[in-house]
């Protein structure tokens, strides 16, 4: 009896320290993510998803798409966003599941990582899709997408009308100051 015992005791305390390897396999995660190019705050965000997937969430299958220089995925990140019923002013933009990150929030990022990993957290690519199959008449609404394209058009008008008005300036007020 003795014996049964101690082997009995001995299975226990090996089965706690059994390493984590012996439970079920993680889920697999995507997570869809817009950033800005130079964005410092986007930069953190995917430093730190990488560092995420080499270390405890190796199953993160990262989808990420730049939005400042392409009108595409900033018209594909709108779509996201009304989906989500989230906005789309601010970058980085993440989703996971059914939940949507705005900003550098590593948090929430991590919790929505280690939930979606237990339970099996649908795509955000397939979450959008049903969204619009479900509501088509969102589909072709206009999207507030920014075209950089007149950016240095502008500049250049402001600067000139800020030297014209210099000119204008001493034209008017060198002949009070000769008198």
């Amino acid at each position: 009896m003795k014996i049964y015992t101690i082997i009995i005791l001995s299975l226990l305390i090996f089965s706690l320290y059994t390493p984590v390897a012996f439970s079920a396999p993680a889920k697999p995660v995507d997570l869809v993510i817009f950033v800005g190019e130079g964005c410092p705050h986007c930069a953190k965000m995917k430093e730190y998803i990488n560092d995420l997937k080499n270390t405890d969430f190796p199953n993160i299958n990262i989808i990420e798409y730049e939005v400042y220089h392409d009108v595409d995925n900033q018209n594909l990140m709108d779509r996201y966003a009304k989906a989500y019923n989230t906005t789309s002013q601010y970058v980085p933009l993440t989703f996971i599941g059914d939940n949507a990150i705005s900003g550098e929030n590593k948090n929430e990022l991590q919790r929505l990582l280690t939930l979606c990993q237990v339970k099996s957290c649908e795509s955000p690519e397939k979450i959008v899709e049903k969204f619009y199959q479900d509501h088509p008449e969102l589909e072709n609404i206009p999207t507030t997408a920014i075209d950089t394209s007149n950016y240095t058009t502008v500049g250049w008008v402001v600067i000139i009308l800020l030297f014209i008005g210099f000119i204008v300036f001493l034209v008017f007020k060198l002949p009070e100051n000769k008198k």
